[in-house]
């Protein structure tokens, strides 16, 4: 697969990953709180409204292979999102079969639906990079793991967000790769249908993100612009090679690119994303009893156990 400088949507985990392939916890990347880690078993809350299913491409009868490959694919991500939600892995490894580093895994659910919606859970990185999960319900944003390492691991802090705020901005900056899963093959150009495997059928495609923004379910625009406008200021080109594979329900089930890096412990990685759950309820909240602080709760507790007691 062809290498590409920066992934024109590259997922938070997968930078944080690279920056992090052997840090210690001093040197630790910051970009990764868009990485999560706790129980699956949340309580769901109402699964957000279904959005409309944008028009999809008519085959031409002159259409060429590759362009044919290519409405097949763009169908298909249409036909995923238009499910509402879905379910998905991430696993980010060195492209360097003989890199010593292990591969580090996370699990996530997106809503397309108004409001947006989604989690993200990560193991972290055993000695390094502490577990952690985060909830965004539209409305109120959940961490815990490694943004509170001074709260006990099952212990919530909750931020309310207002949309227009430096909240909301600190959202789509920081978690914006988190929601926006199924934008590569949106944004699909020209595609060639390989081999099928277990996966589904493959397709080797070349990607124009900006293309995808004409089918981003609207309520995801605005982490869509934020992240196009970083890539433009940071001159980093929308198009590259994305493989796809399409399930025999007409879904995308996975997708994977290789990413060249600058500056990090590692040349390269392999992101894949892995694909299910469609239309599941969206699990947008902690589980049921389990400890939720505001900020300020937060704040003081972290005061209180820095506090020298006296002797």
């Amino acid at each position: 697969m062809r290498r590409i400088r920066l992934a024109a949507m590259a997922t938070g985990l997968a930078l944080a990953v690279a920056a992090c392939a052997s840090a210690t916890p001093e040197s630790e990347a910051p970009a990764t709180l868009a990485a999560s880690d706790a129980p699956s078993q949340a309580a769901a809350s109402p699964s957000p409204s279904t959005p409309a299913p944008s028009a999809l491409p008519t085959l031409s009868a002159t259409a060429s292979p590759a362009q044919g490959a290519a409405d097949v694919v763009l169908e298909a991500a249409l036909a995923s999102q238009a499910e509402g939600t879905v379910r998905y892995t991430v696993d980010v490894r060195s492209a360097d079969p003989a890199d010593p580093n292990p591969p580090q895994t996370a699990t996530g659910q997106v809503s397309f639906g108004d409001p947006a919606q989604f989690r993200f859970e990560s193991e972290g990185m055993p000695g390094s990079v502490p577990p952690s999960e985060v909830i965004f319900d539209g409305d109120t944003l959940y961490s815990r793991g490694r943004d509170t390492p001074y709260l006990p691991e099952d212990t919530w802090v909750t931020l309310q967000i207002k949309e227009g705020t430096i909240g909301s901005d600190m959202v789509l900056r920081q978690y914006g790769d988190s929601m926006l899963v199924l934008v590569t093959p949106l944004g699909v150009t020209s595609a060639e249908q390989a081999e099928d495997d277990a996966a589904g059928t493959r397709y080797v495609t070349q990607v124009d993100v900006s293309a995808a923004r004409q089918h981003v379910s609207e309520s995801l625009l605005p982490a869509y612009d934020a992240r196009m406008a970083n890539l433009s200021s940071a001159g980093v080109s929308p198009t590259h090679e994305v493989e796809v594979w399409v399930d025999s329900d007409g879904r995308i089930a996975r997708t994977r690119y290789v990413q060249e890096l600058q500056g990090q412990n590692v040349d390269a990685i392999v992101v894949t994303y892995d694909f299910d759950g469609y239309g599941e309820p969206m699990e947008a909240a902690p589980p049921s009893g389990a400890e939720v602080l505001t900020l300020e709760e937060a704040q003081e507790r972290r005061q209180a156990a820095e506090t020298p007691k006296p002797s």
